[in-house]
């Protein structure tokens, strides 16, 4: 997936700019996929660069690998958070989707996963609204839950490993 965040270039509508900028993000699940796109998006910009006598600088900056949760990690945290709220309240069929966290670079070292808590709230309407959307606002009255799990899935570990 190609994303494009900024665009910045020229003053007025009616003159040619000089000068243009984009800025954005490329993501994939497998890292193959990234490193063709990237190549691509190099590809394009420097050809349509050049089809105007013009040059392209493309510079990549890989941040988050893509974010893939352990399938046992799920399963227990789902089983611990169950123990917390009903069952009905837990979405465990969420659709794969190209988010990035700095989170993948701890699942790339140890198995874990990643959960949305309190981002779909009917109270909250701005809750089920992207996270780097304008209109976001995470329903604080889930924290306490988020902070709940959290600590009974460690504890939980822990007696599990005999730590």
């Amino acid at each position: 997936m190609v994303g494009v965040g900024v665009v910045r270039a020229g003053t007025q509508y009616n003159i040619v700019a000089e000068h243009a900028e984009i800025e954005g993000t490329t993501r994939s699940f497998l890292p193959e996929v990234r490193e063709f796109t990237n190549r691509r998006v190099r590809e394009i910009a420097e050809q349509t660069a050049r089809m105007y006598g013009a040059e392209a600088e493309v510079e990549f900056k890989d941040f988050a690998a893509p974010l893939i949760n352990d399938v046992q990690a799920v399963k227990e945290v789902t089983a611990v958070t169950e123990q917390l709220i009903c069952r009905e309240q837990i979405v465990s069929d969420y659709e794969k989707a190209l988010g990035a966290d700095d989170f993948a670079d701890y699942l790339a070292v140890t198995r874990g996963m990643y959960a949305f808590v309190g981002t779909h709230s009917e109270k909250k309407p701005g809750s089920g609204v992207a996270h780097h959307h304008g209109l976001f606002d995470l329903d604080e009255e889930a924290l306490l839950l988020s902070c709940n799990v959290y600590v009974d899935y460690a504890l939980w570990v822990m007696e599990a490993e005999e730590i």
